[in-house]
């Protein structure tokens, strides 16, 4: 800390920025390994294989992906088999061409999810803004 406020005062400030981001990065990294640890305490891991846990663990093997592990939901889903191939799906531990019919059924229930979320999007961001509202006129907010 004193070297960087004596670059500052002798105007090397490009010192004192080098300084800066290194110090940045230093506090990053400390943080990121106790994100980790904290995940790894809300899962039920031990604090060696959290250091591990990482969203690129996808193995590509052929025509199938293997997912080592992700976290969806705040849950952690290991050793996961997808296909690699758009229009395909793993049926018994085979490849299988998904049906004209299902995958047009699938895009209509897609497209009507997509309105739903837009929806709800909205009904929450109104309740929000009333709420915000209310908080202001009591003085909380």
């Amino acid at each position: 800390m004193n070297q960087l406020i004596a670059q500052i005062m002798t105007e090397r400030f490009q010192d004192a920025r080098a300084t800066i981001v290194e110090r940045l990065n230093t506090i990053r990294d400390i943080r990121c390994v106790q994100m980790k640890m904290m995940i790894g305490d809300t899962l039920g891991e031990s604090h060696e294989t959290t250091e591990l846990l990482t969203e690129g663990d996808v193995l590509r093997r052929g025509r199938i992906n293997l997912i080592r592990r992700r976290i969806r939901r705040g849950k952690l889903q290991r050793n996961i088999r997808r296909s690699a191939i758009k229009g395909f799906t793993l049926k018994r531990g085979k490849l299988t061409r998904i049906p004209a019919a299902a995958r047009i059924r699938m895009r209509l229930k897609a497209r009507r999810a997509a309105i739903k979320r837009r929806s709800k999007l909205q009904q929450s961001l109104r309740k929000r803004r009333i709420s915000l509202r209310k908080r202001k006129a009591m003085g909380i907010h």
